[in-house]
């Protein structure tokens, strides 16, 4: 199998063993009735994202071999910001959304968004995660020892880790550097991902 592959796999690995883990604990009733996060809520889509090597390869995967559909300008914008937080909320709250949010609030890669994305819940107002005002306001967060520590250890195996943007760039460019196949040449073209590579090989990047 492409090295490619091991990356992608071993986020996928970690991922499942989050969500295992997590199951012993949402699983309670009482504990689900406090969770504030439902679906179509996407206040924290908004915000700068941390996402490890790993998985970076896996999003990169499902653009250049799924053909997920993203604003590839809106991509080049954020990933400029790289991994400061002040710079981010410089942008309009709309320039701020995921690149994997559609139009109605939901997750195009749910089932392989990132280790942050599973494991924050809010149980305080959901009113709380707002950050339209430009910065982060105090919130309650469920308490996520295991899949935290899990979330943890895989940065630390991945090597690397930083704002979901930049490391997708670099992930995008890495892969398809390598010999790409059919469906990726055909994506890779369909969705001008050429302004990556361009980006990529920037000095300043």
């Amino acid at each position: 199998m492409a090295k490619r592959y091991d990356s992608a796999e071993r986020a996928q690995l970690s991922h499942e063993l989050i969500d295992e883990s997590l199951q012993d604990i949402i699983a309670d009733a009482d504990v689900n009735e406090l969770i504030s996060c439902r679906k179509g809520c996407s206040a924290c889509c908004h915000t700068q994202v941390s996402v490890n090597r790993d998985e970076a390869d896996l999003l990169a995967i499902s653009i250049l071999e799924d053909g997920i559909k993203i604003d590839v300008e809106k991509l080049v914008k954020q990933s400029l910001k790289k991994d400061s937080t002040e710079a981010w909320f410089e942008q309009d709250f709309q320039d701020r959304s995921c690149v994997f949010l559609d139009e109605n609030g939901a997750c195009k890669v749910y089932f392989d968004r990132p280790s942050v994305c599973r494991t924050n819940y809010a149980v305080s107002d959901p009113s709380a995660c707002d950050t339209s005002s430009g910065h982060y306001q105090s919130i309650r967060l469920l308490k996520t020892k295991k899949p935290d520590l899990i979330t943890i250890a895989a940065f630390n195996l991945s090597g690397e880790g930083g704002a979901l943007p930049h490391m997708l760039v670099q992930a995008i460019n890495r892969i398809s550097q390598e010999k790409l196949t059919k469906s990726m040449k055909k994506n890779f073209k369909r969705f001008r991902l050429k302004q990556l590579k361009n980006l990529f090989n920037d000095p300043l990047m």
